[in-house]
């Protein structure tokens, strides 16, 4: 998501995030940076607070930059919607599916009206598609085609982690 680096408050280089995604490395220096907490038990996102230049579909607040599994992300502090791009979204699915140590919660059955809302990509302004998400969790999700970018509303990752079946 983010083209934005961190740097090293120690020599003010650029800041990697490390192999574990579990904090950043100053290639220069050595030094090493903690990521802050994730903001809520559910998704797990990692807010960095760099800002980013689009707002969030749902709400108009400004997003920030933010991890979630490791993965950039756009993140919105005011609704905690997450902006991720469609070739992540897969994998971190099934990432966290496969961390997930819980048990499966059966998910709630689709409500209709959120197939008719209508919000716009961050990026570039069309009307993002709304569509079930055909994975677990019977969750609805926002796509751009066009751009290539998905929004998931808060909570939405976390249903489809915890959703019954395979893992």
């Amino acid at each position: 998501m983010g083209n934005r680096n961190l740097n090293c408050a120690s020599c003010g280089a650029p800041l990697k995030l490390s192999d574990t995604g579990r904090c950043f490395v100053c290639d220069h220096c050595g030094s090493r940076a903690t990521l802050p907490a994730p903001v809520d038990a559910n998704d797990r996102v990692v807010p960095l607070g760099e800002p980013l230049e689009a707002s969030c579909p749902t709400c108009g607040t400004a997003l920030v930059d933010g991890l979630m599994a490791g993965c950039r992300v756009g993140f919105c502090p005011a609704c905690r919607g997450v902006l991720l791009v469609d070739e992540d979204f897969a994998g971190l699915v099934q990432n966290r599916r496969a961390n997930y140590s819980g048990s499966g919660v059966q998910p709630a059955p689709l409500e209709p009206v959120e197939l008719q809302r209508h919000i716009d990509c961050p990026r570039c302004r069309t009307v993002m598609e709304v569509h079930p998400y055909y994975g677990p969790g019977n969750t609805v999700i926002d796509s751009c085609r066009t751009c290539g970018l998905i929004w998931l509303d808060q909570g939405e990752m976390s249903r489809m982690e915890r959703a019954p079946g395979r893992r």
